[in-house]
């Protein structure tokens, strides 16, 4: 398998659980894939916003960086006679 599906993989993989947290070497145990791999993926998923790495005790992690959500509502600044 390519470059490309063990990115999309990758990605699916932390939508589908966005509270997970898991080394790169847990990464490439569940997907069945070597840990050189799967952290040249995560390093482009992270260049793209996609994940997030953070240190814990056992040291690098990564999980699922929720996107920015931006809301804009249009306001009438005229007032209308009734």
């Amino acid at each position: 398998m390519g470059k490309k599906n063990l990115q999309l993989e990758c990605m699916f993989l932390f939508q589908a659980n966005p509270k997970l947290k898991l080394s790169a070497n847990e990464i490439g145990t569940k997907l069945g894939r070597n840990n050189e791999e799967v952290q040249q993926i995560l390093e482009i998923l992270i260049h793209q916003g996609i994940i997030e790495q953070s240190k814990d005790a056992d040291g690098a992690v990564f999980c699922y960086k929720e996107p920015a959500t931006i809301v804009e509502f249009g306001v009438n600044n005229k007032l209308e006679k009734l």
